[in-house]
């Protein structure tokens, strides 16, 4: 007896909520349908209804007027010769007959000499 009574609010809540849910279509036009399906179809389904197509609209190509051309002229490359290091003097003695580091004093003023043997003034 329970059971049936059970069954019974059931059924009846059901046919409740399917009789509002049709109420609400037929005045909101909304296409929402609720119901029950035993496998087997009871009705037709709700029509589709696509969205209409719109193509995308034309824009012409915007016109870019052509660039004016550039010409560069290449710049003057101007090779300084390299500075000259610092010339390293070696001081000879005449009358020893060597050089500074060998010699440490003179008895005549020290003559300065360039590496390769000639005289400086």
């Amino acid at each position: 007896m329970m059971n049936t009574i059970k069954l019974l609010i059931c059924a009846v809540l059901s046919f409740a909520g399917l009789s509002l849910a049709s109420v609400a279509n037929a005045h909101d036009h909304d296409h929402f349908r609720f119901g029950i399906n035993l496998g087997f179809p009871l009705g037709y389904p709700a029509p589709y209804y696509a969205a209409p197509y719109y193509p995308a609209p034309y824009y012409p190509e915007p016109y870019y007027r052509p660039a004016v051309p550039v010409y560069v002229q290449p710049q003057t490359v101007i090779v300084q010769p390299p500075v000259p290091s610092q010339v390293v003097y070696q001081y000879y003695c005449a009358p020893t007959g060597a050089y500074y580091p060998t010699v440490p004093t003179c008895s005549q003023p020290w003559m300065k000499v360039l590496p390769d043997g000639s005289q400086v003034n």
